[in-house]
Formats: structure tokens, sequence, C-alpha cells
């Protein structure tokens, strides 16, 4: 199996090996923090270099597709949100979320993958189309994640929410076996929880949400199974 070090970049990214050069860190951010996450590592420098002109993106590299405005996903900027919390780089998740909280909490990926043409999607009202830029919507664990501390008492709801979400994706997961991108978030997003404010029923339920996800998850590139291994088999 390679190792994880073997995709880093030059710039300290997460890259996976795509087919395509041209989609090179596709999902750069999504793994790079996953990476800092796992290893403890410092996240400034990878936000500063993703975070530009206060719209975030896949990928540094201007050569690509991937550092263009328009891209950045939900999953994503998931992960990248626990690496902030967990480096306590609050200024900027504050800053982030004030952006998010502006677009009525839209991603930014409102363009078509490796493409400047804009996703559009079509809705009948009343015998009426209306065309309209498709993007991601934050949903509820990313605010749950930005707002966790460890004495809040709402983080029992989180850890509920967190429980409803991860049951639903493994029940998906039954059907759709490259659901790979959910499990990962989820795994970070509940080690995240946990890290921040630690309790018996979610470190037993995270435990075995590992086991559970590693049994069920076909991993999509080898950086991916990388990764997953590290982080669950440890």
């Amino acid at each position: 199996m390679a190792s994880i070090t073997d995709h880093l970049d030059e710039f300290g990214f997460v890259i996976s090996t795509e087919p395509d050069i041209a989609s090179r860190g596709g999902n750069s951010a999504q793994h790079s923090a996953i990476y800092y996450i796992v290893n403890n590592l410092n996240f400034v420098g990878i936000w500063n270099a993703l975070d530009i002109d206060r719209e975030p993106r896949l990928y540094r590299d201007s050569r690509y597709w991937t550092s263009q405005r328009g891209h950045m996903s939900r999953d994503n900027l998931t992960c990248c949100v626990c690496a902030l919390k967990l480096n306590k780089l609050y200024i900027d998740l504050g800053s982030l979320f004030w952006r998010i909280f502006k677009r009525v909490g839209f991603m930014w990926n409102r363009k078509n993958i490796g493409s400047d043409d804009v996703n559009t999607k079509y809705i009948t009202i009343l015998g009426r189309k209306f065309k309209f830029a498709h993007m991601d919507w934050c949903g509820f664990l990313m605010w749950f994640v930005a707002t966790r501390f460890k004495y809040n008492p709402l983080n029992i709801v989180s850890d509920l929410y967190l429980f409803v979400a991860i049951y639903s994706q493994l029940e998906k997961t039954a059907r759709d076996k490259d659901a790979t991108d959910g499990h990962l978030n989820l795994i970070i997003i509940a080690e995240t929880c946990s890290r921040i404010s630690s309790n018996s029923f979610l470190n037993r339920f995270l435990s075995g949400t590992k086991i559970l996800m590693s049994h069920n998850t076909r991993p999509r590139i080898i950086l991916i199974e990388s990764i997953v291994h590290h982080f669950i088999l440890i």
C-alpha cells in the first residue's frame, strides 16, 4: 500500500493521483485537512493558501481549475472546518462562517467539475421554470463543529444528530459501496467533537463507527485507502 506521504506535494498539500493531470487537487482541501488532523499538524499555512480573496479554493496551484473560484464543496470544506477548530484558529473560523451566513449557508461550488460552466438546475413553480445555480448547503454538522466547546450544553444535541447522520450513512453504504467521502467526513467530525468535548457515549460510538465503516467502505483511490487505514486501524 502506498504511503500518504507519497501524495504530499512541495507545498504540504495532499493530492490524489488522478488520471487527468488537469484535475490535480480535486479533493485536496478535504484530504489535506484529514491528513493534518490525523497527524496533529498545524493547518494554518494550508488554510492561508486555500482561502484566497475571501473565497476558499480546493487547491493552491493556479495552473489547475481546482484553484479557481466556484468549486469549493461541502465535502471539502467540512474537514477544513474541523482542522480550523482543532487548531483553535477562531478568527479564521469566524470569518469563514460569517461568509457562509451571508450566503444563507450555501457553498461556493456553483461551477461544474473541471469547467467554468455554471452547474444550473431548473425548478418549476406554478407552471413556470426557473433557473438557478446548484450549490451544496452547509448542513447542521458544520455549524455544530464550529460552536462546540468543552462545556457547551448543546453538545448533546450535536452528538445525537451525529448519531443519526452516521446511522443514515451506514444505511446508504449498504446500497452504495462507493460512499467514501461521507464516511471520511463523519469520522473526522466525530473525532473532532470527541477531542473538543469527550464523553463515554461518544467515545464508544466513535470506536464502533470506525470499525463498521472500515468494513463497509470501498475506497476509490489509493490515497483514501491510505488515510482510512492509517486513521481507523491505529
